[in-house]
């Protein structure tokens, strides 16, 4: 019994999702809450795109993505290998192979810099332990010109308003170039200044990750 409570704290307090509640990311209702297939779309991703999911956990996102990019390579990072694994299972009986997965942390990305076309979050950020460093670190990965998605509910504990995402993105060199939905239920999407490299956008930030080169994940 103590160990479901603590299950149930982590829900509503500080960190990631459990992965002992799986089943609720896959709970169909969602599909009318955050359509993955129009999620997908608000990357405008083309064939050959390289896409970064952060926090993909089961893979409820995941198909939508993979199949709108057959030429291109999807990355599926989250902190449960359990919950990766789940998402693997589910890619491979769907038929894809394109995709890879990575057990990381958002806050320290184990990318080389300007790897993705396109980067998603979910409901995420606000579960990651330092914010301003998952921004700093996407837009790190992230190419010139490159896209990031992020999407937010008001019902979730961790939930992140658009004005504090704003901020955050403020010390970055990403701009915002459209939102969708509602205060409630919103999906704001920047783009990566193209003239913007890691070393002048972000600083330290850049020293930092250019530091773990060495223990990097390449994505071919």
């Amino acid at each position: 019994m103590s160990r479901w409570l603590d299950v149930l704290r982590s829900v509503v307090g500080k960190g990631p999702f459990p992965y002992q509640l799986w089943f609720l990311l896959e709970f169909p209702g969602r599909r009318f809450v955050h359509p993955p297939d129009q999620l997908a779309e608000r990357l405008r991703l083309f064939a050959a795109s390289r896409v970064l999911e952060v926090g993909s956990g089961s893979g409820f996102f995941s198909p939508a993505l993979a199949g709108r990019i057959p030429e291109g390579k999807l990355v599926l990072l989250d902190l449960s290998a359990e919950f990766l694994a789940r998402a693997r299972s589910k890619l491979s009986k769907l038929g894809f192979r394109n995709f890879a997965c990575a057990v990381g942390n958002a806050c320290t990305l184990p990318f080389r810099d300007n790897t993705f076309d396109a980067a998603m979050m979910v409901t995420i950020l606000g579960e990651t332990t330092d914010r301003q460093s998952s921004v700093f670190e996407i837009c790190r990965v992230l190419r010139p010109g490159g896209i990031l998605s992020v999407t937010e509910l008001r019902l979730d504990p961790h939930f992140v308003s658009l004005n504090e995402l704003d901020l955050l993105v403020s010390f970055t060199s990403f701009e915002r170039i459209e939102v969708c939905g509602s205060a409630l239920n919103y999906t704001a999407t920047f783009r990566k200044r193209p003239d913007e490299s890691p070393q002048t956008s972000q600083g330290a930030f850049g020293l930092a990750g250019r530091a773990r080169l060495s223990t990097s994940v390449t994505v071919s």
